[in-house]
């Protein structure tokens, strides 16, 4: 299958006016294969505030805890400005916002362009001491939808980033919603306060989880 009808908008993780990177190549790789598969667009700015990335970026499996652990937040509540510094992409996140997030279950799968857009790593000068690494979403046998600096479809065998261009690393993804909780409103104790209602008690678990509340210790004002 070809995913090139299905790429979502344009961000780069590269501000041209600052020179900053985010260095968030992993985070914005994933949510745009998520766009692919749920046509919802998130926001690889937020996943990396909370994977965290650091100067040296990071890895699919910090990345993939984030997912577990905060879920996805909807790009339009934390965008990608056109000019950042690395202080402004990576400012704290209201809590309010973290709250609005969607999750999913993640499952990595045997790499197959039927069943995902392909999350792959490709690494630059391979024949260098300190080759560079870089993550992207192959959608095609030759293509795959980009982050960096140039065209946001790239062919694998781009120079862009560097020469000898390989692909080190690829898997499929898929996605499965998971209803993690409502809000609702609810009278307690004179007071009309805004609650969470988990729906199972595997939901309440991972619900204390992403707000830090022990599930076996919660106190009268917990509701």
């Amino acid at each position: 299958m070809d995913w090139t009808s299905k790429c979502p908008p344009y961000d780069s993780q590269y501000s041209a006016t600052t020179h900053t990177d985010a260095q968030d190549c992993v985070e914005e790789s994933f949510c745009h294969i998520a766009f692919m598969l749920t046509g919802k667009r998130y926001s690889p700015r937020a996943l990396a505030y909370l994977t965290p990335v650091v100067p040296t970026g990071s890895s699919v499996s910090l990345a993939l805890m984030a997912v577990k652990k905060y879920g996805l937040i909807p790009y339009d509540l934390w965008p990608t400005p056109d000019s950042f510094t690395w202080e402004s992409y990576y400012a704290d996140i209201p809590a309010s916002i973290i709250a609005q997030a969607d999750f999913y279950n993640v499952k990595l799968l045997a790499p197959n362009l039927n069943v995902s857009p392909l999350w792959i790593e490709i690494e630059f000068g391979s024949n260098l001491p300190m080759p560079t690494r870089h993550m992207g979403a192959q959608i095609n046998k030759t293509q795959y939808f980009d982050s960096e600096r140039g065209a946001p479809i790239k062919n694998i065998s781009d120079t862009t980033l560097g020469g000898n261009p390989i692909i080190t690393y690829q898997t499929s993804i898929s996605l499965t919603p998971i209803n993690m909780a409502q809000f609702k409103t609810q009278s307690y104790k004179g007071e009309l306060r805004i609650v969470l209602q988990a729906d199972t008690p595997t939901t309440w678990q991972a619900l204390c989880k992403v707000y830090g509340i022990d599930p076996n210790a919660v106190p009268d004002e917990v509701v």
